[in-house]
């Protein structure tokens, strides 16, 4: 199978399209993260670097948003650890 490179990672082409205008492109298989792992990862991120993001954003309320994101979504938040 053949692969491309894209931002420096291989990923495999999975087929080729006809695109109007464009000619043939090939198909990727790019991997996706669920919204519950990015959320997950977010939350993580923020509570053992909070300095870090604090330049961009207000972390207390980020932190709040995250939390209640994931119990809306099933996720226990005390079980949530810092990174």
């Amino acid at each position: 199978m053949k692969a491309l490179r894209i931002s420096g990672r291989e990923y495999p082409v999975t087929g080729w399209d006809e695109v109007k205008g464009v000619g043939t492109v090939p198909r990727v298989e790019i991997p996706m993260m669920s919204d519950l792992k990015w959320q997950l990862i977010a939350l993580r991120q923020r509570l053992a670097e909070r300095e870090k993001f604090a330049a961009i954003e207000d972390v207390d309320k980020a932190i709040r948003d995250l939390r209640k994101w994931l119990l809306a979504h099933g996720v226990s938040c005390e079980e949530v650890s810092p990174a």
